[in-house]
């Protein structure tokens, strides 16, 4: 295969999961819990269609003050759109619910997540949101992913609330459409912020930060692409493998996952939970057009119409050629030596520039995360290919510049010959 990479499987969860309450990273269903798996577990029931949420009988999950009052979210595996979760106030309750032997052990054979509940959130207009980025990887060897500038706020529809009470009610912590459509009361946002029902856009959002409140969205935007950065790295090793098993030539497949992430009111980002298969339904206008721009720009970022293959091969091959003339000759190319590569394979090369094409179509879509510069980031990666491009970047190498120094190498054999 001379295709590039590209990912069989999605991150890290199963399931759809719309919200997580803190920390890990997961499935895809659209619950408060977050993480790949999720469950039940003791405090209090939540699922969709208005059903209670409170604390199991006889244990208030908010007795006394919230904030010191160690909350937990529970997400069951495999389930979705607000089902299966629940909210644990302590350790024996958690311990409790976890037990095989207990008469409502919801677990069944699959893991559960569970993460502490985050109260000092980030309100808008005093409602409680999480933000759904979408994520294109498009390489596994080496690992190339980029962050799509716009996504959607989810926004839940009662005014958040750490009232003891307040947890007894789905709407006021849970943000999934899925479960908010049950809510009958009005839902108002000051229309100056321009929601679409309960939807809004990261960019408009990210606007009205810096805008209103003069905040330094920059900084908030890197934070959300470090997030992204040290989440697929830690998950490199199980993702390469997957891939490597089931996809036959690397330019065969990619993946777009949703990353749900909460902000304090620190602005610290929390990852709730990646979903491999983020739900692309069209539940609002807005909510249409940003996936519909994330879709239109990703297919044209992973190049899904091969316009560009045959240029890509080209240059590959005739740089492979060329440059092993130059090794024939007893030379080499000092840009390759310079990345420790001065006898490049095809792959190798194919992964320089196939990068490169790719980046130069990727303004649209979003920012490139990785590979990175960074040396403690990718000494945690995987010593394949990560290597060879974080060099090559470092080195603010092009495939243009290489093509010419190539050149010149083969015309000084040339004349040493003459």
């Amino acid at each position: 295969g001379e295709g590039e990479e590209g990912e069989g499987e999605g991150e890290e969860g199963e399931g759809e999961g719309e919200e997580g309450e803190e920390g890990g990273e997961g499935g895809e269903g659209e619950e408060e819990g977050g993480g790949g798996e999720g469950g039940d577990g003791g405090e209090g029931k939540i699922t969709s269609g208005g059903e209670d949420l409170g604390a199991r009988e006889g244990n208030d999950c908010t007795e006394g003050c919230p904030e010191h009052t160690p909350l937990f979210i529970v997400k069951k595996a495999m389930a979705a759109c607000g089902r299966g979760v629940y909210l644990v106030n302590d350790g024996a309750s958690m311990a409790e619910m976890l037990s095989p032997s207990s008469p409502c052990h919801p677990f069944e054979r699959h893991h559960p997540l569970a993460q502490q509940y985050i109260h000092d959130v980030m309100l808008l207009d005093g409602y409680k949101f999480t933000m759904r980025v979408y994520v294109a990887i498009t390489s596994v060897d080496p690992l190339r992913v980029y962050v799509c500038r716009n996504g959607l706020l989810r926004i839940c529809s009662k005014k958040y609330s750490c009232d003891a009470a307040s947890f007894r009610d789905i709407f006021v912590h849970i943000d999934s459409i899925d479960i908010n459509v049950h809510n009958e009361e009005e839902f108002n946002v000051d229309t100056d912020i321009g929601c679409d029902g309960l939807r809004y856009d990261i960019e408009s959002f990210l606007k009205r930060l810096r805008e209103k409140e003069g905040v330094d969205t920059s900084a908030v935007w890197e934070d959300v692409k470090q997030v992204v950065r040290e989440s697929l790295i830690c998950g490199e090793r199980r993702l390469t493998h997957a891939v490597t098993k089931q996809v036959k030539h690397r330019s065969n497949a990619f993946e777009m996952l949703g990353y749900d992430i909460l902000l304090d009111r620190n602005l610290k980002c929390w990852l709730l939970e990646i979903n491999h298969t983020p739900s692309l339904a069209p539940l609002t206008d807005l909510e249409n057009q940003v996936k519909t721009h994330a879709l239109r720009n990703l297919f044209s970022l992973v190049d899904v119409t091969s316009q560009h293959k045959n240029e890509l091969l080209s240059t590959v091959r005739s740089l492979h050629r060329k440059i092993h003339q130059c090794n024939g000759a007893g030379k080499v190319v000092p840009i390759m030596q310079s990345i420790g590569c001065p006898s490049p394979s095809m792959p190798q090369l194919w992964s320089i520039v196939d990068t490169e094409m790719e980046l130069a179509r990727s303004d649209a879509f979003g920012d490139r995360v990785l590979p990175t510069e960074d040396e403690d980031l990718l000494a945690l990666m995987m010593q394949n290919n990560n290597v060879l491009l974080s060099r090559w970047i470092r080195g603010g190498f092009s495939v243009a510049g290489l093509c010419a120094e190539v050149d010149a190498v083969l015309a000084s054999v040339a004349q040493q010959a003459a």
